[in-house]
């Protein structure tokens, strides 16, 4: 795959803090504490060097009155897959709006952004009738799950429509740590939360910790609150939208945890987050063959996909051993799709169940002490070909992705994915048996074929194939955005 992640130098002018409360938790989101917390006078510069020039976006702020909004943030974030294909954000580019609302954002490299103005800390105040300006995204939208991302071409130049600033009624919320387990608490303790986004896989890697009122918030970015020693957080002027909210803390009879979800619309709320023990999930990997004993597979990669917050000390992910035994100590209670990585090339996941519960097609409900039984098959489809333009030129170094139809796309295990060689073929094996589509680009960041928005404008498109057990197919494949 061509690497994306090129060298990319940022030059940023910055102003002292000036937003009591706020401090950085990780010392490599410097840049990011910096845009949240306090105005950065001018753009955040960036020049992408080697792959693709650079563009930038313009347009004009209006605020909840109509007039020109002068010294706001405009963030561009631009948008990234994780490894399962979860939607996350990188770090913004940034400008801050002239006398006359004008603003410009230049060095962006090509892909999707998420366009947010944010109001000046000294604006989130609600007036008398409840009501305070309120972060806006492009082009005039409050939810960020909602928001249309702006698509950025390599070397353009954009001017955007006029963005009016949007208020609404804020709301707090108290939450009470209710902690049964009778084991001492740590001193310390934090809340971590963030804008719920539904999706399961990784938040972004973006933590950013705030003790006192938030002024921005943005997805994909997770927020640290401290407990304080009467058990309870308070999170002030949150506006609309739904919240994920977690803690956890190791005690000498291991990790304990707690979650809930708020649903916040302009009215103070509170709720009790329930802290409990955190469970054991035990299991086996075996290779099943035909008229042969079952025999054990160590080193298969067993992970559970969490949501975008995730508490301190729980445990996600294991190792099979040499008898193919793997344990997890330490996950918390929830629901969890399950990725099995690692396999043999030409291996697939025949069955993985929970008692009679299949947990390749349903997720892994955690509620108690956990036993899975995992199945591994070395008959899987292979499918090998070529990727070629539109005027028949072989693709090296393309991205193929092998993506499962109807249902089955809810099932993480069944994707695969090749890179093409420099005559532009690929080989893909371990096919789980079943319908899927070839799509072909020549770039791809991240698993964004895992992701259902992104294919959504690939509907139609793609090679359909279909496979038995060790079933071998040739194909000839075009270019996705051909």
């Amino acid at each position: 795959m061509r690497d994306l992640s090129s060298t990319v130098s940022s030059r940023l002018r910055q102003e002292a803090v000036t937003h009591t409360g706020t401090t950085l938790r990780l010392a490599q989101l410097v840049l990011l504490a910096v845009c949240l917390a306090a105005p950065v006078e001018g753009n955040a510069q960036s020049s992408v060097q080697g792959v693709f020039p650079a563009s930038s976006i313009a347009g004009r702020v209006f605020d909840t009155h109509g007039e020109p909004a002068a010294g706001v943030r405009v963030m561009a974030y631009r948008y990234a897959y994780d490894d399962n294909g979860a939607r996350v954000i990188r770090t913004p580019d940034t400008a801050l709006t002239k006398q006359t609302g004008e603003f410009e954002i230049r060095g962006l490299r090509r892909g999707e952004y998420l366009i947010s103005v944010a109001p000046l800390p000294a604006a989130v105040t609600p007036d008398g009738t409840g009501m305070a300006p309120v972060t806006t995204y492009y082009p005039a939208i409050e939810d960020p799950l909602k928001a249309v991302p702006f698509d950025v071409q390599a070397g353009q130049d954009y001017t955007l429509d006029d963005i009016r600033m949007l208020s609404d009624k804020l709301a707090a919320v108290r939450l009470r740590i209710v902690d049964s387990t009778g084991e001492p608490k740590p001193a310390r303790r934090e809340v971590k939360w963030a804008l719920s986004s539904g999706a399961v896989g990784s938040a972004g890697g973006m933590l950013v910790a705030f003790y006192g009122p938030v002024q921005a918030l943005a997805p994909g970015i997770t927020y640290l609150t401290p407990v304080s020693r009467e058990d309870e957080v308070l999170i002030p002027n949150l506006p609309p939208g739904t919240y994920e909210f977690t803690v956890g803390w190791a005690t000498s009879a291991g990790p304990v945890s707690g979650h809930t979800t708020v649903e916040v619309r302009g009215v103070d709320l509170e709720r009790d987050l329930e802290v409990r023990p955190n469970k054991r999930l035990t299991g086996r990997v075996v290779l099943e063959e035909e008229d042969k004993e079952p025999l054990p597979l160590a080193n298969i990669d067993m992970t559970l996909l969490s949501g975008p917050v995730m508490p301190a000390n729980a445990a996600y992910r294991s190792l099979s051993q040499s008898n193919g035994a793997f344990v997890i100590d330490g996950v918390p209670e929830g629901t969890y799709p399950v990725w099995f990585r690692d396999l043999p090339p030409d291996a697939y996941v025949a069955s993985a169940t929970e008692g009679a519960h299949d947990i390749l097609t349903q997720p892994l409900r955690v509620s108690g002490e956990t036993e899975l039984a995992v199945f591994v098959r070395r008959d899987g489809g292979i499918v090998e070909g070529v990727v070629t333009d539109s005027r028949g030129k072989n693709i090296p170094d393309a991205v193929v992705a092998l993506v499962p139809d109807g249902l089955a796309r809810e099932e993480v295990n069944r994707y695969r994915k090749a890179v093409t060689d420099s005559n532009g073929a690929f080989t893909i094996q371990g096919i789980t048996p079943g319908s899927y589509h070839l799509f072909a680009w020549p770039e791809l960041e991240g698993a964004a074929y895992r992701n259902a928005a992104f294919m959504r404008r690939y509907e139609g498109k793609g090679e359909p194939v279909h496979f038995g057990r060790g079933d071998q197919l040739t194909v000839q494949l075009k270019l996705a955005d051909n």
